[in-house]
């Protein structure tokens, strides 16, 4: 885990992982997640809880994101990396609570056609979080209220790749807020461009 450990650090250096947050793993079909409190910058290996079936982890190192970061495990095989970002728009946006629609290209083709808000609670909540992993369905970000976003990928570039760009999205949302508004991408076009964008990602990873 010599490697996560280092992706971990890098994403907390760049300021993507949110300082209070916790970064998860898939790797072997073993889950491994930063204890609570950890400090991502200097993470060890020692700061990982390694999750297997009959793992008995105790309460007083799960971080908050725990539950629902293994619920999304369980029902997205592809995705193997998850870290909640509070870069500073993205913040905003999870504290208005809005959902955030692409006016980027990029954000209809990386994130997806929207990124939903699952409420503050939803940590602790079974219900609210089987709702946000339903929410989080062909995208890869997903926001909390007031506590910026959750970001995924089948790497940590591409989670990383994700978080940047939802930053971007949801800076141009506020600053056009600002001027009147702006004009979002056609919901079906956003699907489309998801979609191709996934076909030729896919192609380019297996070759």
């Amino acid at each position: 885990m010599t490697d996560a450990v280092k992706e971990i650090r890098a994403l907390a250096e760049k300021g993507l992982a949110a300082p209070d947050g916790a970064v998860a793993v898939r790797k072997d079909g073993i889950c491994y997640i930063s204890v609570a409190g950890a400090d991502l910058k200097n993470l060890n290996e020692t700061d990982l809880i390694v999750v297997q079936d009959d793992s008995d982890v105790s309460p007083d190192v799960m971080p908050k994101e725990y539950f629902l970061y293994l619920a999304l495990f369980e029902r997205f095989p592809h995705i193997n990396v998850l870290f909640r970002t509070a870069t500073e728009s993205v913040l905003t946006a999870s504290i208005v609570g809005r959902k955030i629609r692409p006016m980027l290209d990029d954000m209809a083709q990386i994130v997806g056609v929207s990124v939903r808000c699952a409420d503050e609670d939803v940590f602790g909540d079974a219900r609210k979080i089987v709702n946000a992993t339903s929410a989080m369905k062909d995208r890869t970000a997903l926001m909390i209220r007031n506590q910026g976003a959750v970001c995924a990928g089948p790497t940590f570039d591409d989670a990383e790749v994700s978080a940047v760009v939802f930053e971007k999205a949801c800076k141009t949302v506020i600053e056009t807020s600002f001027l009147g508004g702006g004009h979002y991408i056609n919901p079906i076009e956003c699907w489309l461009m998801h979609k191709v964008y996934q076909l030729k990602y896919s192609k380019q990873a297996k070759k």
